[in-house]
């Protein structure tokens, strides 16, 4: 448990302190640099680490043109030697984005906090092919947002080639840009083609989500939870939080409230929990972001905001690292070189 629980303690150091510039970007590189390589060199770790292995044999046994539901991570399978070259490659896709992303607003090092508790440790380890996704649909909202559409929306179609459930996300990167009739054909031509191109995948997972209901996470109510207190948030923040592209936070605010409704009324509450974890760097951005509204002027009472949303998190995940059923697959943690 120590190797998860000790870089909290540096990164919410380093949230409420301050260094030189040299520094910082030292720190930041450094940052990337391990949660890859505890994301990408892990060794048996995860909740679904036999599955992938399996997926791994599968994919370099079959034909190079056989198409599978998730191509760009099939084509990856067939290129490695190994499992660990496929868990880094994805763990570089979405990891360094996301960093990136975070760092792109205020108060980096508390949403990075967030995200390490749960994105990083969890879904990093443990959800390899959504990870890789987020992380390309968090370069197509960077690119899009610098005004690089077609790359943006490259980084989109290679998105859903990891895992096809971001389809339902990508219309809100593109919203703002819907000003006439020419755009609104290309973004409904886009998303019909990768539904029909996805359609066999797409219908298993609704069917796999929303039928069965002994497929249920024992911590979605929380997490949920987590994503309707930042809704509430952001009614506050909305107007003072620098965010470029304000719809994608309009979107996220729907979403959460829907999602919240949709887990008490459907059988599987994984499909809710699942698809919620793309989201999670926005949670991060939104509840990091609650110090820097004119609510909280003195900064002691900024240094008290920070200190409950972190130990808030922090004690969450330690709950999840004592309790969880799925504890034995994360602790204690293994590497290929220790």
């Amino acid at each position: 448990m120590f190797f998860y629980i000790f870089p909290l303690f540096f990164i919410f150091l380093k949230s409420i302190t301050k260094s030189n510039r040299n520094l910082e970007t030292i720190i930041f590189y450094f940052l990337c640099l391990f949660i890859t390589l505890m994301i990408g060199l892990r060794n048996e770790i995860g909740g679904d680490w036999n599955a992938y292995l399996e997926i791994y044999k599968k994919s370099r046994e079959s034909p190079w043109l056989e198409f599978s539901s998730d191509p760009i991570y099939s084509l990856i399978n067939k290129a490695s030697p190994n499992i660990f070259y496929v868990n880094t490659i994805c763990a570089i896709i979405g990891t360094i984005p996301t960093i990136f992303f975070l760092r792109s607003h205020k108060n980096f090092y508390l949403s990075f906090f967030i995200c390490f508790t749960y994105f990083y440790s969890i879904v990093g380890m443990g959800y390899t092919r959504q990870f890789a996704a987020a992380g390309l649909f968090y370069l197509a909202i960077i690119l899009n947002n610098k005004g690089k559409v077609k790359l943006s929306i490259l980084a989109s179609l290679l998105a859903s080639g990891f895992h096809s459930s971001i389809i339902l996300l990508i219309p809100i990167i593109y919203f703002e840009r819907i000003k006439n009739l020419k755009s609104i054909i290309f973004i409904i031509a886009l998303l019909v083609s990768l539904f029909l191109l996805f359609f066999e995948k797409i219908n298993r997972f609704v069917l796999l989500y929303l039928t069965e209901s002994d497929l249920n996470s024992s911590g979605a109510l929380y997490r949920t939870t987590l994503h309707l207190i930042a809704s509430f948030t952001l009614i506050l923040t909305f107007k003072y939080l620098e965010f470029k592209n304000k719809n994608i936070l309009k979107f996220y605010f729907l979403i959460s409230i829907s999602s919240f409704l949709l887990l008490i009324t459907i059988p599987s509450t994984t499909f809710v929990d699942r698809f919620l974890v793309y989201l999670i760097p926005l949670q991060a951005i939104i509840i990091a972001n609650l110090s820097e509204s004119p609510y909280f002027k003195d900064k002691w009472i900024k240094f008290f905001a920070r200190t409950t949303i972190a130990s808030a998190y922090f004690l969450l995940f330690f709950i999840w690292l004592e309790k969880s059923s799925f504890r034995p697959y994360w602790i204690p943690y293994k590497s290929i070189f220790f």
